[in-house]
C-alpha cells in the first residue's frame, strides 16, 4: 500500500508514489518525467495518485513542493496536462498549503517560480 499525501483533501486520500530508479516501474514512467512531458511529477486523473520522480535528485523541500503542486491539481480537479492556467493555479494553492503546514522553504521555491518573468505564460 502506498503512503497518502499529507495534502490530500478531506475524505479523498491521494496516494503518493515517489518512483525510485531501483523500482521496476521506473523505466516505464521515466519518459513522463521529461521537461517536455510532466516534469518532476504528475497527478494521475481518475486514480487519485501522485507520481514523483525519485531519481531527479530533488532535495526534501523540492519533493514537498512537487507533492503539494500535484496534490493541488487533484484538489482543483484539473483534467488537462500542461495547461498554463492550471499550472499557475496549482502553484498558488500549493504555496498556501505549504505555508499552512510550515514548509516555508518549499513554498519559497514555488514563490520564486511564480515571480519569475514569463515562466507561467
Amino acid at each position: 500500500m502506498l503512503p497518502t499525501s499529507e495534502f490530500s483533501p478531506s475524505g479523498r486520500p491521494l496516494a503518493l508514489y515517489i518512483v525510485d530508479p531501483a523500482d521496476e516501474n521506473y523505466e516505464k514512467v521515466l519518459p513522463m518525467f521529461s521537461a517536455d512531458a510532466m516534469g518532476h511529477g504528475f497527478y494521475v486523473h481518475g486514480h487519485d495518485l501522485l507520481l514523483i520522480d525519485g531519481g531527479a535528485g530533488l532535495d526534501a523541500d523540492q519533493l514537498k513542493a512537487v507533492e503539494a503542486h500535484e496534490a493541488s491539481h487533484a484538489i482543483l480537479r484539473h483534467t488537462e496536462y500542461n495547461n498554463p492556467q492550471f499550472e499557475l493555479e496549482a502553484d498558488e494553492l500549493a504555496v498556501q498549503m505549504l505555508q499552512d503546514r510550515g514548509y516555508d522553504d518549499a513554498a519559497d521555491l514555488l514563490i520564486d517560480r511564480l515571480e519569475a518573468p514569463n515562466e507561467n505564460e
